[in-house]
């Protein structure tokens, strides 16, 4: 059970606690004060005039009798003098060891008042002890909980990251592996892009195949890249590097589809070119080569004569009229 002025008398305890240590500082003080006094009288020598007469006989000088009366007259002065040191030393310490005495009490008396309220802290106030040290020992139960969590985390992570490590490399492996099975059609497709580019640009481009720690890699080149058309070219010869794979086995999609946006900053005359060679490879492999164009993106004045690209027009969009759309939209 918890008192009910709890806090009052744990207030009261300090406060006796601090009268007690403010009491105990003044009687050592004092104390050390005490011992001063004390020594100083014990010390305390009164002159006697016959040192002095006894020095002078010594050295063979006789004294005149008036000056073995002053000396006398400075005797009784000094003599009172000590005396009255001494009196006031004396009352000085019976002040002192009364205030120590008077001092010494208080504290016994403090000290058991405060005994007294501690005992009773002690017995009436185990619950709202017992309640906080619960709490604490909950929180930190939780917080054991938590890092013993991260610490099987981390152990799974590190766990999950080995296997990762060790099923990466497996991959890499079979992917080398079969890279190496495969090494005749990756050939063949680097020898298909090179074809391309060159139709396009007269020097052949570079289809780059490798095999690294994300898996495969492609990389293509033709030495007059750096512009935005030459590599949406290559985007074109590598589309169509792919369709002329596809055209040689079954099943096969047999269709390559372009948007507009493939010939976007391309020079006239490779466009017309890419037009030509998607012409003669659909038509030796057998598949469907489909683009969008705008009316005004055909370089009709670089194709060839015998070359005409009408006849392979299958719709016209167009905004002249609503049956120019498609799929309910005007173009």
């Amino acid at each position: 059970m918890v008192a009910p002025q709890y806090h009052e008398l744990e207030a009261t305890v300090n406060r006796l606690t601090s009268q007690i240590h403010e009491a105990t500082n003044k009687n050592i003080i004092e104390q050390k004060l005490l011992e001063f006094y004390q020594s100083s009288l014990d010390s305390e020598d009164e002159p006697r005039p016959e040192y002095v007469v006894r020095i002078y006989e010594n050295a063979g000088i006789e004294l005149p009798g008036l000056v073995i009366r002053r000396l006398e007259e400075v005797e009784i002065f000094h003599s009172r003098l000590i005396e009255n040191r001494r009196e006031f030393i004396g009352s000085e310490i019976k002040r002192l060891r009364r205030e120590i005495a008077s001092r010494e009490s208080f504290i016994r008396g403090k000290t058991e008042d405060r005994a007294e309220l501690l005992e009773v802290l002690k017995t009436h106030g185990a619950l709202e002890e017992y309640t906080m040290l619960q709490e604490i020992y909950l929180e930190n139960v939780a917080n054991l909980n938590e890092i013993n969590k991260r610490i099987e985390e981390l152990k799974q992570f590190e766990d999950e990251k080995s296997t990762l490590k060790i099923e990466k490399e497996q991959l890499l492996q079979r992917t080398r592996r079969d890279y190496g099975e495969r090494n005749e059609q990756a050939e063949r497709a680097i020898n298909l892009f090179s074809i391309n580019s060159r139709f396009l640009y007269d020097i052949p481009g570079t289809l780059v195949i490798d095999v690294g720690s994300n898996g495969f890699s492609f990389r293509v080149e033709i030495r007059r890249d750096g512009s935005e058309g030459i590599d949406k070219m290559k985007i074109f010869c590598y589309d169509l590097m792919l369709a002329q794979l596809w055209s040689e086995r079954d099943p096969s999609p047999r269709i390559l589809i372009h948007d507009s946006t493939i010939f976007d900053g391309v020079d006239e005359r490779q466009v017309a070119l890419a037009l030509q060679l998607a012409d003669i490879e659909s038509r030796r492999l057998g598949f469907q080569y489909i683009c969008t164009l705008n009316s005004d993106m055909i370089p009709y004045s670089q194709f060839p004569l015998d070359f005409n690209i009408d006849p392979f027009v299958r719709l016209r969009l167009t905004d002249e009229s609503e049956e120019g759309g498609l799929l309910g939209i005007s173009f």
